[in-house]
């Protein structure tokens, strides 16, 4: 099936209002739809699983190769064997969260992908591009790789100069506030995006015709991502509303 590009439909303006609204659309079709209950939850699963099997890989080699060379005997030796216990176990399961929380959305990319297919689908968009679970994981690796190549020094430099010069936090936080709402809106667009096949210039170029619509909508997103443990429940919300608003962009199937 050949890709859509916006070569292929005149495109619908997107406004300000549209992709304010958008996220909001996601949540309602995400809670109204027991059907794709399944696939919404495959994020926060699939975070538990990696931070369970990282932490626990970690702690069971850390403590092969470290506890057994700790001074034992009296109670100096079992309070220092404790500590080591506990302090590796931490440490483990910080480095969990770190790869858990990272790797959660390119590794459900399948389940986000089929979702958005179905929020196409239910907006009357049939004419799109397939692919492969392997493929989806891939591409949603690349995408998250490279925001975090664009956005990570970006924001790191922000939080460097709040830390050198404090009275600029009036300007560098709300700074790093936008930073993050298009960082969540490339990451999150990702699978609407992939139904059409869009490469990065594609990808860019609809973000720049729609960007109030694209603005509108990843403050939306940062906003309630703001909210702590929020954030991996309300990723397949935002790829609903992101699919939303590219699908007002795009041919309706017969």
């Amino acid at each position: 099936m050949m890709p859509i590009t916006p070569a292929a439909t005149k495109e619908a303006e997107l406004t300000f209002g549209d992709g304010a609204r958008a996220l909001f659309g996601g949540v309602r079709y995400v809670m109204g739809s027991p059907s794709v209950w399944p696939l919404a939850i495959v994020p926060v699963l699939m975070c538990i699983a990696t931070v369970t099997a990282c932490t626990w890989a970690g702690y069971s080699f850390g403590a092969d190769a470290l506890l057994p060379h700790l001074p034992t005997g009296g109670v100096a030796g079992s309070v220092l064997k404790v500590l080591a216990d506990v302090l590796l176990f931490v440490l483990c399961l910080i480095v969990g969260l770190v790869v858990g929380l990272s790797l959660a959305q390119p590794l459900s990319a399948p389940a986000l992908d089929a979702l958005a297919k179905r929020r196409a689908r239910a907006l009357g968009v049939s004419n799109f591009t397939e692919s492969g679970p392997a493929a989806s994981v891939f591409r949603s690796l690349r995408v998250v790789s490279l925001a975090l190549l664009v956005g990570l020094p970006i924001l790191l430099a922000l939080s460097l100069i709040t830390l050198l010069v404090p009275p600029a936090a009036a300007l560098t936080l709300p700074a790093k506030f936008l930073v993050a709402s298009w960082l969540a809106t490339w990451d999150v667009f990702d699978y609407a995006f992939g139904l059409g096949a869009l490469g990065v210039r594609e990808r860019l170029a609809w973000l720049s015709r729609h960007g109030m619509a694209a603005f509108a909508f990843g403050l939306a997103l940062a906003a309630v991502a703001l909210i702590p443990g929020l954030g991996l429940f309300v990723l397949p919300m935002g790829v609903a509303g992101a699919t939303e608003l590219w699908a007002k962009t795009q041919a309706r199937g017969p």
